[in-house]
C-alpha cells in the first residue's frame, strides 16, 4: 500500500476544492500537460508536486504538513516524551529540524507524536504552570488564601473541603468557581499558615 503524500495547507485546500466540485482526471491532465508558468494561479501551488504525488494525493489521500512557529503551543503524546507522559509545551524558537520547547526540551518538527494543542489543553497547561509556580498542585487552596468567589467578591478561605471553600460569614463556593488572588504565603497583613 502506498503512503499518503505530505502537502502544504494551500495544496490541501486546492485538492479539497477539486475533490468536492471538480474532476480529478481533468486536474491531473491539466497539471501534466501545462507548463508550470501557464497554470492558472489557483493551480500554481500544485506545480511543486510530482505527477505521482498528485495522483496519490487525489486517490489515496494526503496529510497536511504541520506548520509551527515560535509561541505556538503543541501537544506531545506519551510516545514522544522522555517520561512516557503526554505534555503540552510552548515553542520558544525553531532551528530546523528541531523545535526548542519551554527553554529546556527539543523535539524534531517531523515527529508523528506532536500536533498543535487545543484551546482546552493550553488553558489546562497554563493553569498547571500557575499553580506549580507557587509550589502547589492545581486548585490546591489553603486556609488563609484570598480568592474571588463566583460573584467576584474577594474572600478569605477559612476551610478547604473536597470540592468547596468555606468563608467566614458567607456561603461556601465550589473550588472550580474560585480564583486565587493571593496565596496565604504572600500575604502582607501578618496572617501566617
Amino acid at each position: 500500500m502506498s503512503e499518503k503524500v505530505k502537502i502544504t495547507r494551500k495544496q490541501a485546500d486546492r485538492l479539497r476544492e477539486t475533490i468536492t466540485y471538480g474532476d480529478k482526471s481533468t486536474l491531473i491532465q491539466t497539471i501534466a500537460n501545462t507548463p508550470k508558468y501557464e497554470l492558472e494561479s489557483y493551480n500554481q501551488c500544485l506545480a511543486t508536486l510530482s505527477l505521482d504525488e498528485l495522483i496519490r494525493a487525489l486517490y489515496i489521500g494526503y496529510e497536511v504538513e504541520k506548520k509551527f512557529k515560535p509561541k505556538d503551543w503543541i501537544y506531545i503524546d506519551a510516545k514522544g516524551t522522555h517520561n512516557n507522559k503526554p505534555m503540552v509545551a510552548q515553542i520558544d524558537f525553531i532551528i530546523p529540524p528541531r523545535l526548542q520547547l519551554d527553554n529546556v526540551w527539543h523535539i524534531f518538527m517531523s515527529s508523528s507524536h506532536i500536533r498543535h494543542a487545543t484551546e482546552e489543553e493550553i488553558a489546562q497547561e497554563k493553569k498547571r504552570r500557575f499553580w506549580s509556580g507557587i509550589g502547589r498542585d492545581v486548585d490546591e487552596y489553603r486556609t488563609g488564601d484570598i480568592v474571588y468567589d463566583e460573584d467576584k467578591e474577594a474572600m478569605e478561605v477559612i476551610n478547604v473541603r473536597d470540592v468547596y471553600l468555606d468563608f467566614k460569614g458567607f456561603s461556601p463556593c465550589k473550588i472550580e468557581k474560585c480564583t486565587l488572588i493571593c496565596p496565604v504565603e504572600k500575604r502582607l497583613d501578618g496572617v501566617t499558615i
